[in-house]
């Protein structure tokens, strides 16, 4: 294998350009959680085009990414068989109302003829949740013969979580996370955020912090295949979904939208748990195609597929659920 220096060193410089855009400033939870616990971990890898599809199996030995969830991480670097470029960022969250964690999670992967690079890094912040109250307050009174004392008696009952105090907990637990995770990539690099420099532009950041209004517990992973020729954009896009995305109507509608017109966008939720948001741009014969993949803790409206080239136009309605498809179309541009 032939590895190329200034390569790497360009792939790690935007890994943690990237992960220092995951940051940002959370609201203060330090009396919702305690205990809080912090691990990370960062690897470099380079490997052959034809060793992509085994990859995700040579890593069963790290502790939070086994099985099948280790492989499902690492599989963006099989988008290389398309493109010279794959990217995910991930923000994993579990919040319930005894621990709650997030996983944040940065893999980058360029190939070079048959040679690929790739660097990962994991990191994950996690708290006990502080039990919260509700004071209660009455009077208690102490009577003997004619004589009667009372004063203000206060007591304190157990309560569940308001939404707002998740969404805090659930910010602070990120913020953690992707400074654990930044210091992981600076720590084995020793490289430090370049503000000028290329960083993963994932489409959907700020729409999937609405979506989790919704949908409290969220994976977002985001996925690029760039010089994909015409005739292997099916599947490209049913290889890149982990064979998600199988419905042979709705990859053929994906590709004569797409084929029409130069900028385009596709909805489509396989199964109630899981939703694509596609942005495909066509140069001539090539497409640039941008996956955007959300796995929620709830029910969306499996089935659903819409088609935008400048509007959304909802040509499947999927199942009904709350929230709707069009509260849900209505999160994201129709073009982007």
């Amino acid at each position: 294998i032939v590895v190329i220096v200034g390569c790497s060193c360009n792939l790690n410089q935007e890994l943690i350009n990237s992960v220092k855009n995951m940051q940002y400033v959370s609201p203060d939870a330090d009396y919702l959680v305690n205990d809080c616990e912090f691990q990370r971990y960062f690897w470099s890898h380079q490997t052959d085009r034809n060793s992509l599809n085994a990859i995700g199996e040579q890593f069963n030995v790290i502790r939070w990414l086994k099985g099948d969830h280790g492989r499902h991480f690492f599989r963006p670097l099989k988008d290389l068989k398309y493109g010279t470029r794959a990217m995910s960022l991930t923000f994993e969250n579990h919040i319930s109302t005894h621990i709650s964690g997030v996983i944040a999670k940065a893999l980058i992967g360029y190939r070079n003829g048959d040679s690929v690079s790739a660097s990962i890094a994991v990191a994950t912040s996690s708290c006990g949740m502080v039990q919260q109250y509700n004071p209660h307050t009455f009077q208690r009174c102490n009577q003997f013969l004619f004589w009667r004392n009372c004063h203000d008696v206060t007591e304190y009952h157990a309560r569940g979580y308001h939404p707002h105090e998740l969404n805090n907990v659930l910010a602070k637990l990120q913020s953690t996370a992707s400074s654990e995770l930044y210091g992981s990539v600076a720590q084995n690099t020793g490289l430090t955020a370049d503000n000028s420099g290329p960083i993963l532009e994932s489409l959907y950041i700020e729409e999937s912090q609405v979506l989790r209004r919704y949908y409290p517990e969220i994976a977002y992973e985001y996925i690029e295949l760039n010089d994909v020729p015409h005739h292997e954009f099916i599947a490209a896009v049913h290889e890149a979904s982990q064979g998600s995305v199988h419905d042979m109507d709705v990859l053929n509608r994906i590709l004569q939208v797409a084929a029409s017109t130069p900028s385009s966008s596709f909805f489509f939720s396989p199964h109630n748990n899981l939703l694509y948001v596609i942005a495909v741009n066509l140069t001539e014969t090539r497409y640039f195609i941008r996956m955007s993949a959300f796995t929620v803790d709830g029910r969306l409206p499996g089935g659903s597929f819409a088609t935008s080239v400048g509007a959304w136009n909802l040509e499947r309605a999927g199942n009904p659920v709350n929230p709707s498809v069009h509260e849900l179309l209505g999160i994201f541009p129709p073009l982007k």
